[in-house]
C-alpha cells in the first residue's frame, strides 16, 4: 500500500516550481538605457529565464524494494517487491494508478485472499498556499483475486478504499514538517472502520555539500492506526514509526529505512486474521532499501 505522503505508495514526493523575480532584469535594462549610469555600475549577468510550469503534465516512475513495508508491516513476506506508477496531472489536480508486488499469507487459516499484486487507483487535489502544501484525495486498494472458500463469505476479497488529507509546511528551504490522516469505513473488506494518523519530517541536506546532480536527505515518521471493533474481526490498533535517509542522483533515489511497530507476535497474527504462526514476524523491526526513479514528461523535452 503506498504511503501517499509528501511522498507517493508512492512514494512515494512532488515538486513545485516558483516564479522567478524580474528585479535583476529591471536593473540591467536601466543600466543599458543610461550610458553614464552603465559606466558606473558593475556588469550585470543576464537573468535566468522564467520556467513556466505546464498546466498538464504526467509523472511516472518505478522501483524495486528489498521489502514492501506499509505502515510498519511487510506486505511481501520480507521479500523483494517491484513497483511502478503513472500519474497524469492538470494544474493542482491529479489521478493515478500504481502497482506493487505483494506476497500475503495463503494458508487455509487466514482470512484474506492471496493476490500477487496490489493495484492502487487514486486521485486528488494538491493546492499550495504560501509555505503550505496540501493534498486531499481518494485511493482504492485493489487486490485482483477472490477467495472462494472463506468464513467471511463465498467470494470474499480484500478490496477497500481510503480518503486522505495531508499537509506539509516548509519551515526552511531544507526542512519540511507535515501530517496526514487516512480514513476507511471498511478496512480490508472486513467491515471495520479504521483511521490512520501520522506526523513526519524531512531534512534535505544543502546541495553545496555534493557534486552536481547529487543530493541527500534524512526523514522519519510516527503513525497510529486505529481500528474499530464492531463485528467479528479482531484486527488490533497499533503504533508504527520509521527513520532513514536517501541519496539522490538526477531522477534516481536510493532510500534506506528502518521501521517498527508495537505489535506483539499475537497482535500481528490478529492483524492478518489468522491462527497460523507463519505471519507472527511480519510486524517485527525491519530494514528496507528502495531504488527508484521519478520523472515528469515535461522534463523529457
Amino acid at each position: 500500500m503506498p504511503d501517499l505522503r509528501v511522498n507517493t505508495h508512492l512514494g512515494v514526493s512532488m515538486r513545485n516550481l516558483g516564479f522567478k523575480t524580474f528585479f535583476g532584469a529591471a536593473v540591467l535594462a536601466l543600466a543599458i538605457s543610461s550610458p553614464a549610469l552603465a559606466a558606473d555600475l558593475p556588469a550585470k549577468a543576464a537573468p535566468a529565464p522564467v520556467v513556466k510550469t505546464p498546466d498538464f503534465d504526467i509523472a511516472f516512475g518505478g522501483g524495486i524494494m528489498s521489502d514492501y513495508i506499509f505502515r510498519g508491516i511487510t506486505q511481501s513476506n520480507h521479500g523483494v517487491s517491484p513497483t511502478a506508477y503513472f500519474e497524469p496531472r492538470y494544474k493542482e489536480f491529479y489521478i493515478g494508478i500504481a502497482g506493487t508486488g505483494i506476497d500475503w499469507p495463503g494458508d487455509a487459516s487466514h482470512g484474506l485472499n492471496s493476490p500477487s499484486a496490489e493495484v492502487d487507483l487514486y486521485g486528488g487535489w494538491r493546492p499550495v498556499v504560501g509555505k503550505w502544501t496540501f493534498d486531499f484525495g481518494y485511493i482504492y486498494y485493489l487486490y485482483p483475486k477472490s477467495l472462494q472458500t472463506n468464513a467471511l463469505g463465498p467470494t470474499f476479497n480484500s478490496d477497500f478504499y481510503e480518503l486522505y488529507a495531508k499537509a506539509t509546511y516548509a519551515v526552511t528551504d531544507a526542512l519540511a514538517i507535515g501530517g496526514a490522516v487516512y480514513w476507511t469505513p471498511n478496512i480490508l473488506n472486513y467491515g471495520d472502520a479504521a483511521d490512520y494518523w501520522e506526523v513526519n519530517a524531512k531534512y534535505t541536506i544543502p546541495s553545496n555539500y555534493f557534486a552536481k546532480d547529487w543530493g541527500a536527505y534524512v526523514s522519519g515518521a510516527y503513525g497510529y492506526w486505529h481500528v474499530s471493533k464492531d463485528d467479528i474481526t479482531t484486527i488490533p490498533s497499533y503504533a508504527t514509526w520509521n527513520a532513514g535517509g536517501g541519496i539522490t542522483y538526477k531522477a534516481f533515489t536510493l532510500d534506506l529505512r528502518y521501521s517498527d511497530t508495537d505489535l506483539s507476535k499475537g497482535g500481528c497474527m490478529n492483524f492478518w486474521f489468522t491462527t497460523g504462526t507463519g505471519v507472527s514476524g511480519w510486524c517485527r523491526p525491519s530494514f528496507a532499501a528502495k531504488l527508484s526513479f521519478d520523472l515528469l514528461a515535461s522534463a523529457l523535452k
